[in-house]
């Protein structure tokens, strides 16, 4: 399948707003204030877990903004597009999100939560809870799912460990180029260093968020993490799906309230100080 990028109103509108954000910040990275806040953030330990959790919300609304188009054919003078436009977040989750159930079914479960009529492999009728079709299919007993679900966690747990080792190692290495220090010298400063508790402080937050995500993707493509609506449509699809909805509200929120506040502001201060300068001549002059 070809990916051609096919962008929303909605994805043009974040765009600019993150372009504007992004000037803006450029331009105030000098400024006493900014530097300030700056430092009182490094300071905070749980303003840092806050701004981490903030940039997670962040670059799932971003992924989740990138929108393509699906080319079905390979007739490059006449492309034939599908109907559904999927975003970067929805090709990252596949298959989460394109396969469906017959109707509820609870997490991490295999089989579904309403008892039906079907024939069973012996040509029998049964009516009892039907083996899901999309989930735990790699498992024949449901008394498996408890080590299956834990060994995806460990698995996951360790891929998202080397993977923040292989970050440390290339910051190591970008601070021994920097500063033209050795390798031992620099990861000695991190390792004991009071003044660098706060990069520790940053890649073990990073690995916790890591091997989180790293568990929910893992897991999610084998089992309904968070089970499944009246519909058979996954619940953790439709919670991840919500990420963007809430940006996009915040965005426009902000984006439609902002200048009226500041214009609200600008007002009420130059009224007042107006309304001081003229009480004080007043009682200066009577």
């Amino acid at each position: 399948m070809i990916y051609n990028f096919h962008p929303l109103g909605s994805d043009i509108f974040l765009y600019i707003v993150i372009l504007v954000t992004g000037y803006l910040l450029y331009r105030l990275r000098t400024k006493y204030i900014f530097i300030s806040a700056c430092n009182d953030l490094k300071s905070n330990r749980l303003a840092i877990v806050s701004f981490m959790m903030l940039m997670t919300f962040f670059g799932i609304g971003l992924l989740d903004s990138l929108h393509f188009k699906v080319e079905n054919s390979k007739n490059i003078e006449a492309p034939q597009y599908s109907q559904n436009i999927v975003s970067l977040l929805d090709i990252i989750l596949y298959p989460v999100g394109s396969e469906y159930e017959k109707t509820y079914s609870s997490p991490l479960s295999i089989y579904s939560k309403v008892k039906e009529i079907f024939e069973s492999e012996s040509g029998e009728f049964l009516y009892s809870y039907q083996r899901l079709e999309h989930s735990g299919n790699h498992i024949v007993h449901e008394k498996h799912i408890a080590w299956d679900v834990i060994s995806s966690i460990l698995w996951a747990c360790l891929k998202g460990l080397l993977l923040t080792i292989v970050f440390l190692t290339i910051y190591i290495f970008y601070r021994t180029f920097r500063y033209n220090m050795t390798f031992t010298s620099v990861f000695n400063k991190i390792y004991s260093d009071n003044d660098s508790s706060l990069i520790r402080y940053v890649f073990l937050i990073g690995l916790i968020l890591t091997c989180i995500i790293l568990c929910i993707k893992d897991l999610s493509s084998l089992y309904h993490i968070c089970g499944t609506d009246k519909v058979g449509q996954d619940v953790f699809y439709q919670t991840i799906k919500s990420v963007r909805t809430g940006f996009l509200i915040g965005v426009l929120t902000l984006s439609i309230m902002l200048p009226i506040a500041v214009i609200l502001g600008i007002m009420s201060g130059f009224f007042f100080w107006s309304s001081r300068r003229y009480h004080s001549i007043y009682i200066y002059n009577y």
